[in-house]
């Protein structure tokens, strides 16, 4: 075995250094690395233990480390130990157990770390060290134990949790131990974790020892203790207790020793079943009775039947159970439960949550029992339910469930408008959060029938947090409603569809339009198109520049422009007129179908039926003239 003093910081080259060790008596060395089968580095000064710091030592069996102040281990650590059985880390300043500092000890069967400051094991803080058969994590900060806690250590014979702050253990921490024969959980805070419950031992029938002392322990269930079935030594001193369920011990055939000193026993005939099991050990009889006052001090096992009479105190009843409550987020709930006692003593309420202790206080014989919260987050919701005790025993009532929930809230918005062409595709995002989470649905006009639903061209993807619609028509227009809604209530967002249309003429415009001189004119450019096209008017290249307030000019417009009325036509009027339609996105000129204004005067030479005509007489004179040459010239 090699001893060292006097070290701080232990790593790598602590080992490989020839200035730091010699080779010790009974250990081989060979260069730098020493072979020895334990190693002990109790009582110095070491805070931190680096990675790889003992990766030359694959032949090191037990590794002691106490009463240092280490509060670092490094990741891997202890790499290289690949034959370490023991390790012993108590007296130190060890916060939580993790598996990156236990990575690599597959070998390891004992640890101890007791007397450190560990509050917390980590989910797969196991997974390397799977062959752990006893393991003591006593004198620490803990202050619950779940099944997550021991996860993988199914090889587990001794568990030691003494000296801890536990107050709550979970019905499942213990299941998955099978052959575990040692637990001691004395000197915690349990309280009522033993009452109203049957599965905090389940299947454990290999334990044989089992040390509930020292606790707050008021009550003994028999199904709490119905699985140990080969325990023999049960130890519930220092708990105070009040009541034991007949035949409790009922399955403990093999039980050898029965260790309770409680002064406050309530000893009725519903311990007469007490009297007939005799262990074979006499510290039972430091037990004696509370209640009634003629036996109080009295030593159980000094009682007789006739001493053990039914009485008619009893323990409180509760009347009124808690109720299923929905609660919502950031607001307030209330959970009752009313009790009644039959004995003139206080009646001590506790409320639970998942079998934790979360509050409670002191009451009268009947009494109206509230716990009140402000929720303000989802760490509210679970199952309540309350315990009723006074000095006979407690009751503890059915659990109900309180659920939180919140109002649904978006966290992804449409634009306030979408603009689209006719044929496109647009995309709306939309998605809320809430408890329950909520239904996501979209309305149109405050409808829900709509063309896009109906035409099956609206395509929905909760996961992807939007809604489509494709092939946009002049239809879709409108006003689209997002809602998002749940149980407790409903949420709302608007955002307005605009489907653009480019310019068209509605029909067709004519060519030529002839009116008598003095008379009005109308000349008209039907059109449609979104947002409304904006027309103008040409003469030539001059725009027609008109006020319709103008009551004193000649011309005026109608219909958003579309309509020229000339109130009292001119011959300057006459030529052609060309209108220009606007929008938005689009500019569409009607240049060819120009509107000619003419009048009804006979002498006019500018009239395009005359040019024509005479077009026509000059072509057929020509080829008069032509064919007479040709036959002139074949004749002769």
């Amino acid at each position: 075995m090699i001893s060292i003093y006097n070290f701080v910081q232990i790593s790598y080259e602590n080992f490989t250094d020839e200035r730091t060790i010699l080779c010790p008596s009974n250990c081989s060395c060979l260069g730098n690395n020493i072979d020895c089968s334990e190693l002990k580095l109790d009582s110095n000064q070491i805070k931190l233990v680096d990675s790889l710091t003992f990766s030359d030592m694959e032949n090191l069996r037990v590794l002691k480390l106490r009463r240092n102040l280490i509060s670092n281990l490094h990741d891997g650590c202890f790499w290289g130990l690949d034959s370490l059985i023991s390790l012993d880390l108590s007296f130190n300043l060890i916060s939580s157990v993790n598996d990156k500092w236990l990575f690599r000890l597959g070998t390891l069967q004992q640890l101890s770390l007791a007397s450190n400051r560990i509050n917390s094991i980590g989910n797969n803080a196991w997974q390397f060290t799977p062959n752990i058969t006893e393991l003591n994590l006593k004198g620490n900060y803990l202050k619950s134990v779940t099944e997550s806690d021991f996860k993988r250590l199914s090889l587990l014979k001794k568990l030691h949790l003494q000296h801890n702050n536990i107050d709550y253990v979970a019905e499942t921490t213990f299941q998955q131990l099978k052959i575990l024969r040692i637990l001691d959980l004395s000197y915690n805070d349990l309280q009522w974790s033993t009452e109203g419950t049957n599965s905090y031992f389940d299947g454990l029938t290999s334990l044989s020892r089992l040390n509930l002392g020292q606790n707050k322990i008021k009550h003994l269930s028999r199904r709490l203790l119905r699985d140990l079935i080969n325990l023999r030594y049960l130890d519930v001193s220092g708990s105070s207790l009040v009541t034991l369920e007949p035949k409790c011990f009922g399955n403990l055939n093999r039980l050898e020793n029965i260790i309770i000193d409680s002064t406050n026993l309530l000893c009725d005939c519903k311990l007469n079943w007490l009297q007939q099991q005799q262990p074979q050990q006499p510290q039972q009889q430091q037990a004696s009775c509370g209640y009634p006052d003629k036996l109080k001090g009295r030593y159980l096992m000094g009682l007789s039947d006739q001493d053990l009479l039914c009485l008619k105190f009893q323990k409180p009843s509760i009347i009124q159970p808690p109720q299923p409550t929905a609660a919502l987020l950031h607001g307030n709930a209330t959970i009752s439960c009313l009790v009644n006692s039959s004995v003139q003593s206080p009646v001590y309420i506790s409320w639970k949550k998942n079998n934790k202790v979360v509050g409670g206080g002191r009451c009268g014989a009947c009494c109206h029992a509230f716990i009140h919260s402000f929720i303000h987050s989802f760490i509210h919701s679970g199952m309540y339910q309350c315990v009723a005790r006074n000095i006979l025993g407690s009751t503890t009532s059915s659990k109900a469930h309180v659920t939180v929930n919140e109002l649904p809230t978006f966290i992804k918005t449409p634009e306030q408008m979408i603009t689209a062409q006719i044929g496109s595709t647009i995309r709306i995002e939309c998605y809320a959060v809430g408890s329950p989470q909520p239904i996501l649905a979209l309305k149109k006009d405050g409808g829900d029938v709509f063309p896009a639903a109906n035409e099956r061209r609206l395509l929905i993807y909760p996961q992807d947090e939007r809604f489509f619609i494709v092939k946009v028509s002049t239809a879709d227009r409108g006003v689209y409603t997002c809602m998002a809604s749940n149980e407790v209530g409903v949420a709302t967002i608007n955002t307005t569809l605009v489907v653009l249309e480019p310019p068209t003429f509605t029909r067709q415009i004519p060519s030529h339009l002839q009116v008598v001189i003095g008379e009005p004119a109308k000349l008209q450019c039907p059109c449609n198109g979104y947002p409304r096209p904006k027309v103008e008017w040409f003469k030539g290249e001059e725009k027609l520049m008109v006020s319709v307030a103008s009551g004193s000019s000649r011309y005026r417009f109608q219909d958003g422009n579309q309509v020229f009325i000339i109130n009292q036509t001119t011959p300057d009027d006459q030529g052609g007129n060309n209108n220009t339609i606007y929008d938005v996105n689009y500019i569409k000129q009607h240049g060819n179908n120009n509107n000619k204004l003419g009048n009804n005067n006979n002498n006019s030479n500018n009239s395009s039926t005359t040019t024509t005509a005479g077009v026509i007489i000059i072509a057929v004179v020509c080829c008069v003239v032509i064919t007479s040459l040709a036959w002139v010239c074949i004749i002769y």
